[in-house]
C-alpha cells in the first residue's frame, strides 16, 4: 500500500500560535545562548530572522557586520538573506526612537552581514587571515563537482604510477587477496571525504596456512555431502531456498582448481554466508526425505556458517582491509598534492583549515570574536564534528581553549536552530551524537554562569489539522501493552536518548481562511496484479495524475489560509496545490509523463 498526502501551500497564521510564549523567548532572551528545536513547517527561518532583528534593533549586536548567520545549503542561505532584508525594511518602518536608529544603521550595512553556508563562512575566515591559515592569497574554492573531477584525476595518476613502478609488489598482493585496483576507486572517492580522521584502526590480522587447510577440509566435506544428497532433492523447490543451494554449490565448487588457495576458498565461503529458508512440505517431495531432513540440513548449514564461514571470512576481510587502506593512503597523498599545486580548497579543506586557524592562533581567534560577536546557525542537525568545532571555537569565552568540547560560549553569542528528527546525514558524520554534544554545551551555561535556553517550536503552519493528528498518532510513543517491540521501534521515545530525540507532538499553527473538500490523508492502494515495480509505478502515476485532473476539472476545493483568502485566492484547487514526493529520482520521468498526458502544468 502506498499513501498519497495532499496538502496545500504554506500559509502563515496571523493569530497567535499556541506556542507563542516560547517564540517570544527568541526575541527577548538576547543575553542567553539559545538552542531552538523546531520541526519542519514550524517557522525556523522566521525565528532566525526575528532573532537577528531583535539583536540589531536592541543594540545588543551594534553592527550588521558583526553578525554571521550560517546554514547548510546555498539555497537556504539565499532564502534567509531575502527574508532578512524584507523583514528588516518592514521592522524599520514600524520602529521608533533608538530602535529605529539601530535598524537604520543595520539597513545601511545590510550587505555586510554575513549570511551564507558554513563553507562560505570558513572561506571568509581564511581570506581575512591567509598567512596564519597557511593558504595562498589566491586560493580557489572548488565545489563538489570540481572536487569529484580532481579525485578522478588523482586516482588515474596514482593507478598509472603504481602500474609503472610497483616496487613494493602491491598489485601482486592485491591479486593474492582477490582484489583488482580498478575496483577500489569508489572506496577512494569515499575515503577522501574524511581527511580529518587521523586514525584508522588496522587490526593485526594474519591468515595462517593451517587455518586455510582446516577450512578447506570442512568445505570439501560439506560440498561432498551436498552432492550426495542432491540426487534425492525435489526438482521444484517451491519457496524453499536451501534446496537450490544444495544443488548449485557442488557445481560451483567444481569450477575451482584449488580450494586451498585463500582467494578461491573465500569466494566459496561467501556463497555459504547467507540465510536460508526451508519449507518442510517441499522436502517431503524428494526421495526418502522428510521434515526431519529439512530441519537437520538447515541446522548443518547454520552450524557451518557460524563455525567455518563467518570466522574465516572475517579474518579475510580484515586482511583485505589492511591492504586496501595502505593503497588508499597512498592515493590520497596524490590527491592532496594535486590540490596544493593548484591552490584548490574543497569543502572539507575550508572547514579543517578554518578550525585549525581558530584552534592554534589565540590572537586570530580574538580578532574574529570581535569581528563576529553573534553567530546564528540554522539546520544544526546537519552539522558534523568539524563544523561544530569551528562554531564553538568562535563562540568560546577563552580564546586559548583548543578542545571544542571544553569551550564555554560567551553570553548571548550563540543561537542555534535544528531539528534532531531530521538528522539524516550520518554518512557525512553529521549525526545526533554531535548534535547532543553541542546541545549539552549550550545548555550547561555560558561564561557568566547563565544556563543556555532550550526552546521547542511545536506549532505547524503548513499542515491542516487532520494531517497533524495523523502524524502525531503515527509517531507518538508506543503503548508497550498493545504493541510489539518491532513496531514500537518505528516511533519516537517519550524521552530523548543518544540514539533518538524524544517525541514532541505538533500543534496546529495554521489559521484557516476557508475549509476545503480535499484535506487529510488518502491511501492509494496498488492492486496485487501489479506485482512488478515498473507496472506498480505506472499504475500509481496514472492514478495520481487522473486524481489531480479530476480535482481541477470539477473545481474541488482545498483549505486556504486566512492570508491566502485575504490575497484573493479562491478555494478551487489549482496545479500548484499538489506535490508528488518520491523516495528517489529513479521514476520521476514516469510521473512527469503522466502529468503531461493529462495536460497538468508542472
Amino acid at each position: 500500500m502506498r499513501k498519497l498526502e495532499m496538502t496545500n501551500k504554506r500559509g502563515a497564521s496571523a493569530a497567535s500560535p499556541p506556542d507563542r510564549t516560547h517564540r517570544d523567548l527568541i526575541r527577548n532572551e538576547l543575553d542567553r545562548n539559545v538552542l531552538v528545536e523546531a520541526a519542519a513547517g514550524t517557522g525556523k527561518t522566521t525565528g532566525m530572522v526575528e532573532r537577528m532583528l531583535a539583536l540589531l534593533g536592541s543594540g545588543k549586536c551594534p553592527r550588521a557586520r558583526s553578525m554571521a548567520a550560517v546554514t547548510f545549503t546555498r539555497k537556504a542561505a539565499a532564502e534567509l538573506r531575502a527574508r532578512f532584508q524584507v523583514e528588516l525594511e518592514k521592522a524599520l518602518r514600524e520602529a521608533t526612537g533608538e530602535r529605529r536608529q539601530n535598524l537604520e544603521r543595520a539597513l545601511s550595512e545590510e550587505e555586510q552581514c554575513l549570511i551564507g553556508t558554513i563553507h562560505s563562512f570558513c572561506a571568509r575566515l581564511l581570506r581575512e587571515r591567509p598567512v596564519e591559515a597557511g593558504v595562498g592569497l589566491d586560493f580557489e574554492e572548488i565545489d563538489e563537482e570540481a572536487d569529484r573531477r580532481l579525485r578522478d584525476e588523482a586516482w588515474e595518476l596514482f593507478s598509472a604510477g603504481l602500474i609503472l613502478d610497483d616496487a613494493h609488489e602491491l598489485l601482486s598482493e592485491l591479486h593474492r587477496l582477490g582484489l583488482r585496483l580498478p575496483d577500489l576507486k569508489s572506496a577512494f572517492m569515499r575515503f577522501a571525504d574524511f581527511p580529518d580522521v587521523q586514525e584508522w584502526p588496522l587490526p593485526p590480522t594474519e591468515l595462517q596456512p593451517e587455518q586455510v587447510e582446516k577450512a578447506a577440509v570442512e568445505l570439501e566435506g560439506y560440498i561432498a555431502h551436498m552432492a550426495e544428497l542432491a540426487h534425492d532433492l525435489p526438482e521444484d523447490p517451491g519457496n524453499d531456498t536451501l534446496i537450490p543451494q544444495y544443488k548449485r554449490l557442488p557445481r560451483v565448487a567444481s569450477h575451482y582448481d584449488d580450494l586451498r588457495r585463500p582467494e578461491q576458498l573465500m569466494e566459496m565461503l561467501e556463497l555459504l554466508d547467507s540465510n536460508v529458508h526451508i519449507v518442510q512440505k517441499e522436502w517431503k517431495k524428494g526421495h526418502h526425505l522428510g521434515a526431519e531432513n529439512a530441519r537437520s540440513e538447515k541446522a548443518r548449514w547454520e552450524r557451518f556458517r557460524e563455525e567455518v564461514a563467518k570466522p574465516n571470512l572475517r579474518l579475510w576481510r580484515e586482511l583485505r582491509y589492511r591492504m586496501v587502506m595502505r593503497l588508499l593512503f597512498r592515493a590520497r597523498k596524490v590527491y592532496d598534492e594535486l590540490r596544493r599545486e593548484r591552490g584548490a580548497l574543497n569543502f572539507q579543506d575550508l572547514l579543517i583549515k578554518a578550525a585549525a586557524l581558530l584552534r592554534e592562533n589565540p590572537s586570530v581567534r580574538r580578532y574574529f570574536q570581535s569581528r563576529f560577536s553573534h553567530l546564528l546557525v540554522d539546520e544544526f542537525q546537519d552539522t558534523d564534528p568539524i563544523q561544530a568545532e569551528v562554531i564553538l571555537l568562535l563562540a568560546s569565552s577563552d580564546p586559548r581553549e583548543k578542545e571544542w568540547r571544553n569551550c564555554v560560549p560567551r553570553p548571548g553569542s550563540l543561537f542555534v536552530v535544528g531539528d534532531p528528527k531530521q538528522s539524516i546525514y550520518r554518512f557525512r558524520r553529521a549525526d545526533i551524537v554531535t548534535y547532543n554534544e553541542v546541545k549539552e554545551i549550550i545548555l550547561h551555561g555560558d561564561s557568566a554562569g547563565k544556563e543556555g535556553l532550550l526552546i521547542k517550536l511545536t506549532a505547524n503552519f503548513r499542515a491542516t489539522q487532520p494531517v497533524i493528528e495523523w502524524v502525531n498518532r503515527v509517531f507518538r510513543p508506543a503503548d508497550s501493552e498493545s504493541e510489539d517491540s518491532q513496531a514500537s521501534m518505528l516511533r519516537f521515545p517519550a524521552r530523548a536518548c543518544q540514539e533518538s530525540p524524544s517525541y514532541v507532538p505538533l500543534l496546529k499553527g495554521r489559521e484557516e481562511g476557508c475549509p476545503g473538500e480535499l484535506c487529510g490523508l488518502y491511501p492509494l492502494l496498488v492492486p496485487e496484479e501489479y506485482q512488478s515495480k515498473e507496472s506498480a509505478v505506472e499504475y500509481e502515476a496514472e492514478l495520481i495524475a487522473r486524481t489531480i485532473r479530476r480535482a481541477l476539472d470539477l473545481g474541488v476545493t482545498v483549505p486556504r489560509t486566512r492570508r491566502q483568502v485575504e490575497e484573493g485566492r479562491g478555494p478551487e484547487a489549482d496545479p500548484s496545490d499538489f506535490m508528488i514526493i518520491t523516495r528517489n529520482t529513479t521514476n520521476l520521468s514516469v510521473y512527469a509523463r503522466k502529468l503531461r498526458e493529462h495536460d497538468i502544468p508542472h
